[in-house]
């Protein structure tokens, strides 16, 4: 930490930092001088020795940065930055996040947000711990830009996320997934929609818990990557920016074909020729018709995982199959592979019984 308790002077702060040392060459790598730490004795409270650090790194900081924006005069830039080079999803969460963002952070330059300013930010809104950390993700990773931009400086200090325990996926069981498709097709029957948009939902929603592809990337499959022989199609839109095959299930195959094409996106909206946007709503009102506890179509992508988990034991098959980038990501699913931990508890209380019974005749013969 940059800011410490005294070890023995009650209110007193070791305030840490770090300043250039010109008295050293410059780095021919960096073209900057090496760093040396200084360190000062603060008498106060924790919030006010926090403070004092902040100005201190602002002092002695190397200042090869053109002028000091608002955040409010970065985010234009930046978003149009995002559009350009990032996913649509990620564009449009980002967007959501800076309704949070810019009324509180906006008016405020880069250099004069400091530990309080965040620290009261997260207290504003501490009853959506999740998405106020999203939102200070989203902040620093805007500044972090316009550092690399030449823009601003980079904060002093480490941005603390609000304590938050993210609940385990709930993905519907195989009678459960039924259950919900045939809601849904009830639903459509009663609804009206055109035939075609009701087979391109349907057959999405199959696709979805057969392949565990994420919502976006499912939306943007093409005609022209689909081999009908075999149902094989390349994902050329892929979180990870690596492209990969699904297999399309052959109800997908079924209630595409009288509507399939040349060229195009394969799962659009007939009335506007566009890629589906949603299908949340969808879902979440058939399930929630049975009680069923399911929140969209990332639901879909758990019960593939866990799915493919629970009938082979093998994470790296699961990995290539949701198309994470490490194992880290794959291994949240062994969380909620309810039936293979029960199938290994049942096997080690087997293995137990037997022993026991092993041992019991084993102490019969010595009598």
């Amino acid at each position: 930490m940059a800011v410490n308790p005294h070890p023995t002077e009650p209110n007193y702060w070791v305030i840490d930092w770090w300043v250039p040392n010109t008295q050293k060459p410059v780095n021919p790598k960096t073209g900057k001088h090496p760093l040396k730490r200084k360190r000062q004795h603060f008498f106060g409270k924790y919030e006010e020795a926090m403070s004092r650090w902040s100005d201190l790194v602002q002092q002695h900081r190397q200042t090869q940065i053109i002028g000091n924006p608002r955040i409010n005069d970065i985010i234009p830039d930046y978003l149009n930055h995002i559009e350009l080079n990032k996913s649509p999803g990620y564009y449009k969460s980002l967007c959501a996040a800076m309704k949070k963002i810019k009324p509180f952070f906006g008016k405020h330059p880069v250099s004069h947000i400091t530990y309080n300013l965040v620290e009261d930010f997260k207290r504003l809104h501490r009853k959506t711990p999740s998405h106020t950390n999203q939102c200070l993700r989203y902040l620093k990773i805007m500044i972090n830009w316009a550092v690399e931009q030449k823009k601003a400086q980079p904060l002093p200090f480490k941005i603390v996320p609000l304590p938050h325990t993210e609940a385990l996926p709930q993905p519907p069981s195989p009678a459960e997934f039924e259950l919900i498709v045939k809601t849904v097709r009830d639903h459509f029957r009663q609804s009206g929609k055109p035939a075609q948009y009701r087979a391109t939902v349907e057959a999405m929603i199959h696709l979805l818990y057969v392949t565990g592809l994420r919502f976006n990337e499912a939306r943007l499959l093409q005609w022209e990557y689909l081999r009908w022989d075999d149902g094989r199609c390349l994902v050329a839109t892929t979180k990870t920016k690596v492209q990969r095959y699904c297999i399309f299930p052959q109800e997908s195959l079924d209630l595409l074909k009288p509507y399939k094409k040349q060229r195009g996106y394969i799962f659009t909206n007939p009335l506007t020729g566009k890629p589906v946007t949603t299908i949340r709503k969808t879902l979440k009102n058939a399930a929630e018709e049975h009680d069923i506890p399911m929140r969209g179509p990332h639901d879909l992508r758990h019960a593939a995982g866990t799915d493919t988990l629970d009938a082979t034991g093998d994470i790296r098959a699961t990995q290539e199959l949701l198309g994470h980038a490490t194992l880290k990501s794959t291994q949240r699913y062994t969380q909620i592979a309810l039936k293979r931990r029960q199938r290994i508890a049942e096997l080690t209380a087997a293995f137990r019984k037997e022993e026991r019974n092993i041992e019991k005749a084993s102490a019969d013969e010595k009598r």
